[in-house]
């Protein structure tokens, strides 16, 4: 799965791993009565680009935007993750007959450190098991998690044999969440810069 966002890009591959390995599990659902907390209006077969989508109107809060910019309602989708995130996970980790402890890293959409933390604490996960990235790679949107997944391993948060806890949340409004268990066999990604341009990667951490 590959998923895309301005200057940032992200990609999971799932592949089989050893039979006490792998993806445990997922759990994925979506609320359509909330798709107009976060959306683009315009751009889509209901509502064509085209002139009218193009002109610029403040809203009730004076943000000026068109119909084909993003559109936000921030304390509606705040509280809708603060509530709903941690109310799914808890589902996830029943399915799954696991609990926070049987987790060593958690790793969240890097949305904003305030609702990470609500969402940490709800859950009352211990700061040791709880991963940010936000200082140096910001909100990325779709790719997030993935990306987010890629800087935990690259810190040696996740480690082979360890079990680590994903939840991406946002637009539609969706969440999904997956544990996955990291084989014994799996290699340390070697000590490399967050960011490696136009440098090879060495073989090591392919």
């Amino acid at each position: 799965m590959v998923v895309t966002s301005g200057c940032c890009a992200g990609c999971k591959i799932l592949g089989a791993f050893a039979e006490r390995y792998g993806l445990e599990g997922f759990v994925l659902g979506t609320d359509g009565s909330g798709a107009k907390h976060l959306l683009v209006p315009a751009g889509g077969s209901r509502l064509p680009c085209g002139p009218e989508t193009g002109v610029e109107r403040a809203d009730d809060a004076g943000c000026v935007r068109t119909d084909e910019n993003l559109a936000m309602d921030g304390p509606a989708v705040f509280h809708f993750s603060v509530y709903k995130v941690p109310e799914v996970v808890r589902s996830a980790l029943s399915e799954l007959e696991l609990t926070i402890d049987d987790v060593d890293t958690v790793v969240l959409h890097q949305a904003n450190k305030t609702m990470m933390d609500l969402i940490y604490k709800s859950l009352r996960i211990p700061p040791e098991k709880r991963f940010y990235c936000l200082e140096t790679m910001g909100n990325s949107s779709g790719p997030s998690t993935a990306v987010a997944l890629a800087e935990a391993w690259r810190q040696h948060r996740i480690l082979p044999g360890s079990r680590t806890l994903m939840c991406s949340f946002g637009a539609g409004l969706t969440w999904g969440v997956a544990v996955i268990r990291w084989p014994e066999s799996a290699s340390p990604v070697p000590d490399l810069d967050p960011v490696v341009a136009d440098e090879e990667i060495p073989s090591a951490a392919l």
